[in-house]
């Protein structure tokens, strides 16, 4: 279950009324969220019915969103994919629930993929050298990054000793590896980055990329990290415990056509994918180990991918 807020119908009227959107005509919640609770709302105002998606933060508070209000809204200014926020009659995007933070966005086209095709990889991938590039035309955006090393150094250390012994050694592998070149990925091209854009944080309308979403773990970090998260998830074949060769192909290949992939982004695939996958283990095991009452995404499977990149190295040198 996800959906931690329960609104009733007279709730959600009120929260909204400052948008000047109509009537609320039909609302539901939205169970596949991990960190937030969702509504798909429909307004209707002179006959013209209004798709909104609505957001209540659980954890983040008021003053961690101007950073996603100013990104998406500048996303969207430059042409990609992006919903903003809409604002009140007053010009704010933020609206209340009790201490909750809301805010309410236009509902894209589309749907998510369960399992994205190749095409689909190498439109992510254009999307991302697309955003990627837009950090150098001023203003340019700033925002710390989390879940960066160390985010990861403290979550490991707080979990360690639940840990099965391969996963400790898992851990104790990767650090060892990652802060041996620290200084080596700190100098790779860097920007802003979605850092979360798994593919159910991308719409698809008759097979075309419509939206992407969930700017909330959005940072300043090295474009690379960016394209690992995507190729961990949109590009990984499960049955083998590899990535899709095609996928991977597209992904990179259409990316570098956009933004081209450095010959030292190159060199250092093999461990910055690792770094992308200990990410987000981390974060499920931690979920998994100290029943936090998020929703809850098996780590299995990041461990194994974790494993494979580790003992297997991976190279994009080829698609480049």
């Amino acid at each position: 279950m996800a959906v931690y807020t329960q609104l009733t119908t007279a709730q959600l009227e009120l929260l909204c009324e400052p948008f000047n959107l109509g009537e609320v005509v039909s609302f539901r919640g939205i169970e596949d969220g991990i960190e937030n609770t969702t509504y798909f709302v429909d307004f209707s105002r002179n006959g013209e019915i209004e798709e909104t998606v609505l957001t209540i933060f659980e954890y983040l508070s008021a003053d961690d969103l101007p950073f996603f209000i100013e990104l998406t809204t500048k996303l969207a200014e430059r042409g990609l994919a992006v919903p903003c926020p809409y604002r009140t009659v007053e010009d704010n995007a933020v609206v209340y629930f009790e201490a909750k933070a809301a805010l309410l966005f236009p509902r894209a086209e589309g749907g998510h993929v369960t399992q994205p095709t190749a095409d689909q990889c190498g439109q992510a991938g254009e999307f991302l050298a697309a955003m990627h590039l837009s950090h150098v035309r001023p203003p340019s955006l700033h925002h710390v990054n989390t879940r960066g090393l160390g985010w990861m150094q403290r979550t490991a250390e707080t979990i360690y000793q639940g840990l099965e012994t391969a996963e400790q050694e898992l851990v104790d592998q990767q650090f060892a590896d990652h802060l041996q070149h620290l200084d080596s990925i700190s100098s790779l091209p860097s920007g802003i980055v979605h850092a979360d854009l798994f593919h159910d944080n991308a719409l698809f309308h008759d097979g075309q990329l419509s939206a992407v979403i969930d700017f909330y773990f959005s940072a300043t970090d090295v474009f690379l990290l960016d394209l690992a998260i995507v190729a961990n998830d949109w590009c990984w074949d499960e049955r083998h415990n590899d990535y899709d060769a095609q996928k991977l192909q597209q992904l990179v290949s259409r990316y570098h056509a956009v933004r081209p992939v450095t010959s030292q982004e190159q060199s250092l695939w093999w461990l910055v994918s690792r770094v992308a996958m200990m990410r987000f283990w981390l974060s499920r095991r931690e979920d998994e180990l100290q029943q936090t009452g998020r929703r809850l995404k098996s780590a299995y499977q990041l461990r194994r991918r974790l494993a494979q990149l580790i003992a297997h190295p991976s190279d994009i040198a080829q698609y480049c």
